[in-house]
């Protein structure tokens, strides 16, 4: 790969086949690609552990079969099966699974001043078209952490639930300790919908979200948004700054 696109990969290896048949309008048979311990040489993922991939497509025609893995560490895995078309315009049909420790992304954060963790589990299935996609499932968010060292915001314990539906993301709970408090949050987001609906509460009980030598604040927050991300967004409630330091 270096050869085309120099010091793109650090290491690792890169092995596919393929044996194919019939016409480019409806091509048979088998591809298949793997990769191992496999780097990429930027800066920003040095610090990212080696994935390895197999990926296999069997084609009939119309349709491929996929079978797609994907590892990084031992705390990362996801998975693509069903059926993908080969023409742009037909139906989908694919289950998409996996778990991610989200401290694999650790060096690209913190090179700009952040900090995440937790464990993010996935299941969904994708199916409908390129132009109208029907997405459904949830991905679930257990021991997580949130830190900005620059503007002093630090989340601990947090944990989500977010489920899919014709187009719409679901929070069905997001909670998180901040300092001493406490902050949550429920509602939708139409991701996929004209416009992109939002309608979603947040809710803070002696959060202390802001933490600097800038500023120190704590508070309670009742807020609720609603409205068109890509229109106009109406933002009401109340909030009680309990003590704040200048």
């Amino acid at each position: 790969i270096n050869a085309f696109q120099p010091e793109l990969v650090l290491q690792g290896t890169i092995e596919g086949t393929a044996n194919l048949h019939g016409s480019l309008s409806a091509p048979t048979g088998r591809i298949s690609l793997s990769a191992r311990g496999f780097r990429f040489q930027t800066d920003e993922a040095l610090g990212f552990p080696a994935f390895d991939l197999n990926a296999g497509a069997v084609l009939s025609g119309d349709s491929a079969a996929l079978d797609i893995k994907l590892n990084a560490g031992s705390a990362s895995l996801f998975s693509i099966t069903g059926d993908a078309p080969l023409d742009a315009a037909a139906s989908y049909n694919l289950k998409v699974e996996g778990k991610l420790d989200i401290g694999v992304a650790s060096p690209f954060l913190e090179a700009r001043g952040l900090h995440a963790a937790g464990a993010l589990v996935v299941n969904a299935t994708v199916a409908g078209t390129l132009t109208e996609p029907q997405i459904l499932g949830d991905v679930r968010l257990a021991n997580g952490s949130f830190r900005d060292y620059v503007r002093g915001v630090n989340l601990t314990n947090i944990s989500a639930e977010i489920s899919g539906s014709q187009g719409t993301l679901e929070i069905k709970s997001f909670t998180a300790a901040a300092a001493t408090g406490s902050l949550s949050m429920t509602g939708s987001l139409g991701v996929l919908q004209a416009g992109i609906p939002v309608d979603l509460k947040l809710t803070a009980i002696r959060a202390q979200l802001l933490s600097s030598k800038i500023l120190t604040a704590n508070l309670n927050a009742d807020i609720h948004v609603s409205g068109h991300a890509l229109e106009r967004l109406d933002v009401g409630g109340t909030i009680d700054v309990n003590r704040a330091v200048i």
